[in-house]
């Protein structure tokens, strides 16, 4: 049994798997983490909130940076954008028994310090991240 608001980070690593099964991979120095929480919620259009609620926090940390104020746009449902390329998505996953959602699991992978190299298709995009995006970079050893 996994305790109530654990949350998994993922250092780098290759061979994931996200949305429709499509592969991914986590660079040293991008965030890739989920979060487990035990909500006992009543279910009505809880599920779909989740992955909204993972999304508009994305939105607003990027936000904070000065830079990228006001540049990140939400492709729904779960991928942020900058400039027409993806800088982060977010996944949900909810167990539900009866009319209530015992179990969620909320994923996030937001590429901080680079972008994974992949071959943008008409369904994936091409990515970036917080460095290619700001002049000002950061400073990534000082948060891995």
């Amino acid at each position: 049994m996994v305790a109530d608001k654990t949350i998994c980070l993922a250092g780098y690593g290759k061979k994931f798997h996200g949305f429709h099964n499509r592969a991914w991979e986590s660079a040293l120095g991008n965030i890739h983490l989920s979060c487990y929480l035990n909500p006992n919620a009543e279910s009505s259009h809880i599920g779909l909130s989740f992955t909204m609620l993972a999304a508009v926090s994305v939105i607003e940390t990027l936000d904070s940076i000065e830079e990228l104020k006001n540049k990140a746009q939400i492709k729904w449902i779960n991928d942020i954008i900058i400039n027409d390329s993806k800088i982060c998505g977010v996944i949900a996953h909810n167990q539900i028994q009866g009319n209530k959602i015992t179990d969620a699991i909320l994923g996030i992978g937001l590429n901080v310090a680079k972008a994974p190299t992949i071959n943008p298709t008409s369904f994936i995009r091409k990515t970036t991240s917080i460095n290619n995006e700001c002049q000002q970079k950061r400073d990534i050893a000082k948060i891995t």
